[in-house]
């Protein structure tokens, strides 16, 4: 019992130790602050963005004061159609060309159910041959764009051998995409969440950066998302100091996992459905204060859709919203 104790008390003093260097040394504050949007629903989903071509759309994430772009991207319904294959890279291509010229970081992101959820045991192949692809339109690029494996990987066909299929995606951009430099996003199985790092192997890598996402409390951040498992009612607020003291902690126990930096909140935000104005603001503010203070790069979720903060009939942004993500830029705020 005495050992025990001891290990244990040593493990928890290590733990404290890395926590109080981290709030000492600010986490990588002499990194410029990677302040992202993902930018969803046009290259992952059948939905479309009625009046507003790449240029438009460009200049209003530009003017909104973002420096990076997560851009989820689904490619499976497409890797067997010659034609709609070239059909949506040159509109990808299109698009982050657009977005380096005017020196936005840019996160292509494998964000595709089936790849981090197939229907059956994975052989890897279909995941390695989806890399080739993306590899092929963008390994001409610098380092202002950036690959991340796979978005959310979950599914029971695939968690026994997760870190193999990544690592073997790891080792094809290697070789395939040629840039030593390029910067490689990758996540352990189990939705990108903090606790899914628990029994997680550091990559002994230059150049490889570890995600996670951030909803909690779900409660508030899902409430009325008719996909959840549980339905949360509408009405949810957030407030208060235990609350706040729970992102804190939870994000200097990431930071833990990468200690000099090289962490990416690739998701973060709260449903439109949530009416709590206040609420809102003050649980984007902590957690945008948060990851700054540990250097994560930083990607709000998002710029359209269900929790989206771009009002495209108006051409305007949620004015709180882009306040505490950006501080507004020059953009034309929503009333």
């Amino acid at each position: 019992m005495r050992i025990a104790t001891n290990k244990f008390s040593f493990l928890k003093i290590l733990v404290y130790s890395s926590i109080l260097f981290l709030l000492i040394s600010g986490c990588a504050s002499n990194q410029s602050e990677v302040k992202g949007i993902n930018f969803n629903d046009k290259f992952n989903t059948s939905k479309k963005w009625i009046g507003l071509d790449h240029d438009q759309l460009v200049d209003e994430i530009y003017s909104a004061g973002f420096n990076a772009v997560r851009i989820p991207i689904k490619v499976s319904d497409k890797i067997n159609n010659e034609d709609e294959k070239i059909k949506f890279f040159s509109s990808l291509e299109d698009f982050s060309n657009k977005l380096m010229a005017k020196n936005l970081l840019v996160v292509i992101d494998l964000h595709d159910n089936f790849y981090s959820n197939p229907s059956v045991e994975s052989d890897w192949s279909d995941l390695l041959l989806a890399w080739s692809e993306i590899i092929k339109v963008f390994k001409k690029y610098d380092e202002k764009l950036v690959y991340e494996i796979l978005n959310e990987p979950h599914g029971v066909n695939i968690e026994k051998n997760w870190i193999d299929m990544q690592e073997s995606v790891i080792k094809k951009i290697r070789k395939e995409d040629g840039n030593k430099k390029r910067k490689i996003i990758v996540t352990p199985h189990g939705w990108s969440d903090i606790s899914s790092y628990k029994n997680f192997k550091k990559i002994n890598q230059e150049n490889i950066f570890y995600t996670f996402h951030y909803y909690e409390p779900f409660l508030f951040t899902h409430q009325g998302a008719y996909w959840t498992k549980n339905h949360y009612p509408v009405g949810a607020v957030w407030r208060g100091k235990i609350s706040e003291l729970k992102i804190v902690r939870d994000f200097l126990l990431m930071s833990v996992i990468s200690p000099s930096g090289n962490i990416v909140l690739g998701e973060f935000g709260v449903i439109n459905l949530a009416k709590d104005d206040v609420s809102k603001r003050e649980w984007i503010n902590v957690v945008k204060r948060e990851a700054k203070k540990n250097g994560y790069w930083s990607f709000y979720w998002s710029m359209n859709g269900d929790f989206g903060i771009y009002d495209e009939k108006n051409n305007c942004w949620n004015k709180s919203a882009l306040l505490e993500l950006t501080g507004g830029g020059y953009a034309k705020l929503c009333d």
